[in-house]
């Protein structure tokens, strides 16, 4: 177990004057941020100035999320800018011990998001950030933990600005309050953090292990089933390795059973492949979900990450071109998750933009789940990977796609196939989830622990009270 250890309280309590913290430890002192930092922004820049190499910089993407609270550009890969920011941006350089805050996010959670610069060495404060200069002597890993916990993410919550994107500014940050206890329990509480947090990651980086190796056993199942590499053996009443092979003539494929046949995709689809409309609608607060490639998540389509809403009139011109239906599936053509798929497997109305690639499978000819499981295979993501091509990111032509082989079993045996796909994949998937509510409470706990022992509500074993 990571913690079985009942924590004692403090002998006396007082009221913090901060209706929402309540109680703190009698002899710990609350203060403003603006007490503990001078607060700065940091470079105004946009993505086109980032570089390969020059001088690190943090933009608001790095922090907290990515890396983590404390951030080191020793270690973490970050872009740069020119030195030539050195001359007139002298007050958005990081230095040692410095904490970095994003000043916007599209996410909650993320806007007051900050890191922690562990590193002596140049660095920048990139787009949509603050910067807090410490210019008290406290603990920077206790302060690190305060930033982090729930009551200090509840202030800040209630303070954000915005509906679609969140923001928080230097005077939002400059009213927020923090708690102190002598330096020495500061550094104390630090320890103990950081000893039960290391416990509880790794206790979490196994479980996500065991994820990872879940997702590849399923993955392997799929590979095999759907390139033939095992088939129903009736006498052994198993799945076995085919008695016959041939050779599917596609090196990525191999052989196959004998009675499967290759082909190109565009032979065993209803339609030619097509996409979404190549411009960009205006975006609205409510309309009809307009989908792109960040929507394609897990095999499936994820509608809280849709880009926004369109108008119906848009709707409706759009599907003169291709209107979406229930068992189509969509594959990312271009950008970073190049080869993803994802299924239609709802029935109102949505639009889809050029990034995806629709596939709408013959039924006569092959079912649905079976082209959605080859089209998810390892080989046919080898063969997507083969033939894309990369300008500015990579991507991947309708046309290269419709021609790409795909090898088909004959309409009883893809049945087959699908029921023990999907029988196996139930069991992975039951044993994923419980992985993934294990490691939600595991992350929990972390929380709770933080809180707990920033916040006064704990007494961790080595610290003494103030007598």
């Amino acid at each position: 177990m990571i913690m079985k250890t009942t924590f004692q309280k403090y002998a006396a309590y007082k009221d913090s004057g901060v209706e929402w913290l309540g109680e703190i430890p009698e002899h710990w002192e609350t203060m403003r941020l603006r007490n503990i930092f001078d607060f700065c922004k940091g470079l105004t820049i946009t993505k086109e100035n980032l570089e390969k190499e020059g001088i690190p910089v943090v933009n608001y993407g790095e922090i907290h999320s990515k890396y983590g609270f404390i951030l080191d550009p020793t270690i973490h890969r970050l872009k740069c800018v020119s030195d030539t920011y050195l001359k007139d941006n002298q007050k958005s350089l990081l230095e040692k011990g410095d904490f970095i805050f994003a000043d916007t996010s599209e996410d909650l959670e993320g806007s007051g998001n900050f890191t922690h610069l562990v590193a002596d060495i140049q660095t920048f404060a990139g787009y949509h950030t603050i910067i807090g200069k410490p210019k008290r002597t406290l603990n920077s890993k206790y302060v690190a933990y305060v930033l982090d916990s729930f009551s200090f993410r509840n202030q800040v919550r209630t303070r954000m600005n915005g509906v679609k994107v969140f923001s928080i500014t230097q005077s939002i940050l400059k009213e927020l309050t923090c708690w102190f206890p002598s330096p020495e329990e500061q550094t104390a509480i630090a320890h103990f953090l950081d000893d039960k947090t290391a416990k509880i990651d790794r206790a979490i980086a196994q479980k996500e292990k065991m994820i990872a190796l879940l997702k590849e056993r399923k993955q392997i199942i799929i590979q095999n089933l759907v390139t033939g590499k095992k088939v129903w053996n009736p006498g052994q009443n198993a799945w076995t390795e085919p008695a016959e092979v041939k050779d599917s003539g596609v090196e990525w494929i191999g052989e196959i059973p004998e009675g499967w046949e290759v082909c190109s995709v565009k032979h065993v689809l209803e339609i030619p492949i097509t996409d979404g409309p190549h411009e960009t609608p205006l975006l609205l607060e409510n309309g009809i979900p307009f989908i792109s490639a960040e929507s394609i998540k897990y095999g499936r389509i994820d509608f809280e990450k849709k880009r926004g809403f369109i108008s119906e009139s848009e709707h409706n011109r759009f599907c003169k071109k291709y209107k979406p239906k229930r068992g189509d599936i969509y594959m990312v053509k271009s950008g970073a998750t190049t080869g993803n798929i994802g299924i239609v497997d709802v029935d109102f109305e949505f639009s889809i933009w050029s990034p995806l690639a629709v596939f709408r499978p013959k039924t006569e000819i092959i079912r649905t789940m079976f082209l959605y499981y080859f089209l998810d295979s390892y080989s046919f993501k080898k063969g997507v990977e083969l033939k894309w091509s990369f300008g500015t990111q990579q991507n991947i032509g309708m046309g290269v796609l419709s021609n790409l082989p795909i090898a088909t079993p004959p309409i009883q045996e893809q049945t087959a196939i699908i029921a023990h796909i999907e029988a196996q994949s139930a069991k992975i998937d039951k044993a994923i989830a419980l992985q993934e509510q294990q490691i939600e409470k595991l992350k929990e706990l972390k929380a709770t622990l933080i809180d707990g022992a920033v916040t006064g509500k704990i007494r961790v074993p080595s610290v003494q009270e103030k007598k």
